[in-house]
């Protein structure tokens, strides 16, 4: 797993008052996500809030100096929450 998408992982959910369980690079097929290629990772996130577990799922781009830009070929960054 790429540090920068790790750590951003564990920004998001700290800002939504969770503590991030675990992290899982899944592929397209496991996801809800409709679209990926690969330029693409997607990733399963488990984590907990108020005493409960919450699933994310974080489709990242693999920009190198910037995680959060789009790349010609492949889909932007994205987040899915189910909670």
């Amino acid at each position: 797993m790429d540090a920068k998408h790790k750590e951003e992982i564990h920004r998001i959910i700290t800002e939504r008052e969770g503590v991030v369980v675990s992290i899982h690079k899944v592929s397209l097929e496991e996801s809800p996500f409709t679209e990926s290629n690969n330029s693409n990772y997607i990733y399963k996130i488990s984590y907990e809030k108020n005493s409960r577990q919450y699933t994310a799922w974080y489709r990242s781009t693999k920009t190198v100096n910037d995680i959060h830009s789009a790349s010609r070929k492949g889909y932007p960054e994205q987040w899915i929450f189910e909670e």
